[in-house]
């Protein structure tokens, strides 16, 4: 089974391209997440229960004008903007008995090399941040290793579309570049 999700809106954005690339791939379980830290905790479990092959996480990147695929979540949540249900996370951590870092078991310079290759811009980034992109990456990471799951799983930042930066991407072409992702996961989940 193929898990894909995305993001709902957040702070000053009203559309989310993560969730708007998402819920436009054919297959099997989609998800909105909701940027609160509690929620991107449950749903990491919730998928994790459902026992997939691989997982696509996707975030939104502002800045970015490339894929940014993360190498590893970190056990601390911290941002200087509230979630949607208002909490300020000021470095807490996300799990108590959790490893301070956990990384991706799908090797990110490769699925770079691929999505360049495919001319998909990307680059592998060392860091989800803090706020609730890392918050969802690190718990889905921590769920895998609790529950001995098998599971492919990484984490992307898509760039904005057109319809929150004028010189964002067409959302055509991040549906394209997440099709890609999922394409190298799965084969690699096939081996």
């Amino acid at each position: 089974m193929i898990v894909i999700s995305g993001f709902g809106p957040f702070d000053k954005y009203e559309i989310n391209p993560s969730w708007e690339a998402a819920k436009e791939i054919d297959v099997e379980r989609k998800f909105m997440i909701p940027v609160t830290y509690r929620e991107a905790k449950e749903y990491a479990k919730k998928i994790i229960d459902l026992n997939p092959n691989i997982v696509v996480a996707l975030g939104l990147s502002p800045s970015s004008k490339k894929f940014r695929v993360e190498m590893l979540g970190i056990n601390v949540m911290y941002a200087s903007i509230p979630d949607n249900e208002g909490v300020i996370a000021e470095g807490e951590k996300i799990f108590e008995d959790g490893k301070n870092c956990y990384f991706s078991n799908v090797p990110v310079f490769e699925l770079v090399s691929y999505l360049n290759s495919q001319r998909i811009p990307a680059v592998p980034s060392f860091s989800a941040g803090a706020y609730i992109c890392n918050t969802f990456y690190y718990s889905l990471l921590y769920y895998r290793e609790k529950k001995s799951s098998n599971a492919k799983i990484i984490f992307v930042h898509v760039p904005p579309s057109k319809e929150i930066k004028d010189d964002g991407w067409k959302m055509e072409d991040i549906k394209f570049g997440v099709k890609k992702v999922i394409e190298f996961t799965f084969r690699l989940s096939s081996l």
